[in-house]
């Protein structure tokens, strides 16, 4: 390690210790994220809740239309959709949003063959409002 000769022999570069205001070199072109400290990364990216809760505004927007629960009833895509209100609702902390996902499952149940993944949405919701009998309920109800 000490001797100066095995270092300078070697292919590391730069020679010099990393300085970002001097010498750093720009080691990936992929990823903006990954650049030189100082320079602006080429394109912009959203990261965090906002970024989340956009994601999950352009599913909901993309799954919804007026006819979800109309029959014949697309079981996968109203779970979806319901389970993109719970989240949405989880994350914001929206007990108003929590039951308006809460009612559509309501809603949603009778209207469904295989009810499986719905059950165990109701029971998440159910816990999430700290109704602990309910969320028992919901699961009890679901298959085994």
């Amino acid at each position: 390690m000490n001797e100066p000769a095995l270092w300078n022999s070697a292919p590391i570069e730069p020679k010099a210790a990393p300085n970002p205001l001097v010498n750093d070199k720009l080691f990936c072109r992929i990823f903006p994220i990954w650049r030189n400290p100082g320079n602006t990364p080429s394109m912009s990216v959203e990261i965090g809740y906002q970024a989340e809760v956009r994601g999950i505004d352009q599913a909901i927007a993309t799954i919804a239309h007026a006819d979800l629960f109309s029959t014949p009833i697309d079981s996968m895509r109203v779970t979806r959709y319901i389970y993109r209100l719970y989240q949405r609702a989880s994350i914001s902390g929206d007990l108003a949003a929590l039951r308006t996902a809460e009612q559509a499952t309501e809603r949603a149940l009778p209207l469904l063959v295989h009810k499986g993944d719905l059950y165990l949405l109701k029971g998440k919701i159910a816990f999430s409002l700290h109704r602990l009998a309910d969320a028992e309920a919901a699961l009890a109800a679901g298959p085994a």
